[in-house]
């Protein structure tokens, strides 16, 4: 199973997990905030949830998850 995410700022500064609610992507943190925390100095990490937006789904009918 594949999980898309996507960083902005240094590897090196501070990390900020985005956690979008349930069913939602990632992309929905506005562009406009993720690059203000990433000018101040953060390392902000973004991504989508299984099933949802860029990343893998799965058919819960044939392979329910454990």
């Amino acid at each position: 199973m594949n999980i898309w995410s996507e960083e902005f700022g240094a590897r090196t500064d501070t990390p900020i997990l985005l956690i979008m609610g349930s069913m939602s992507q990632g992309i929905l943190w506005p562009d406009e905030f993720v690059g203000r925390l990433a000018a101040g100095g953060r390392r902000v990490i973004r991504y989508d949830h299984r099933d949802t937006g860029r990343s893998d789904t799965v058919d819960f009918a044939t392979d329910p998850y454990t």
